[in-house]
C-alpha cells in the first residue's frame, strides 16, 4: 500500500478514536468489563427475540435489527474481555470506542431504511441508545 494510503488510513483511524473518546469522557465508568460482558450477553438474547417479534410485524424492521444483532454480535465475540471471548482479537477499549461510534449508524439505519412502520421505527430509533449508554458507562480497566 503506498505511503500516502497509509497516513490518510492512520488519520481516519485517529480522528474516529478521538471522537469516541470525547463521546466517553463526560460519563461516569461504573460498569466493570466482566459486567459489560454479561449485559453484552442478555442483549443478544433480546435482541434475537426482538428480530423474531419484529419479523412477523415488519420485515425491513427485522433487517435492520438482524444487522444490529450480528454487528454488536461480532465485536462481542471478539472482544478481548476478562471472561475469554471466542477469538479475541479486539481490546476492551477499542470495544467501547466501537459501541460509541455504531450508535448513530445504527440510528441512521433505523430512520433511513424505507418501509417500516412508525411504531417499529420508534423502536428501532431508541434501540441505539442502549449499547452507547453502556458503552459509556463502562470502564476500561
Amino acid at each position: 500500500m503506498p505511503r500516502t494510503q497509509i497516513t490518510r488510513k492512520n488519520n481516519a483511524l485517529h480522528f474516529l478514536r478521538a471522537a469516541a473518546d470525547r463521546a466517553y469522557a463526560p460519563f461516569p465508568h461504573p460498569i466493570s468489563p466482566r459486567g459489560h460482558a454479561a449485559a453484552d450477553a442478555l442483549a443478544f438474547v433480546g435482541m434475537a427475540v426482538l428480530v423474531r417479534q419484529l419479523a412477523r410485524e415488519s420485515r425491513p424492521a427485522a433487517a435492520v435489527m438482524a444487522v444490529n444483532l450480528a454487528t454488536e454480535s461480532a465485536v462481542a465475540l471478539s472482544t478481548h474481555y476478562p471472561p475469554p471471548a471466542l477469538v479475541p482479537v479486539i481490546r476492551f477499549d477499542d470495544h467501547i470506542r466501537i459501541g460509541i461510534l455504531y450508535a448513530p449508524l445504527s440510528l441512521g439505519m433505523a430512520l433511513l431504511v424505507p418501509g417500516i412502520p412508525r411504531r417499529q421505527r420508534v423502536l428501532l430509533g431508541l434501540f441505539p441508545l442502549v449499547p452507547f449508554l453502556l458503552n459509556a458507562l463502562s470502564r476500561p480497566d
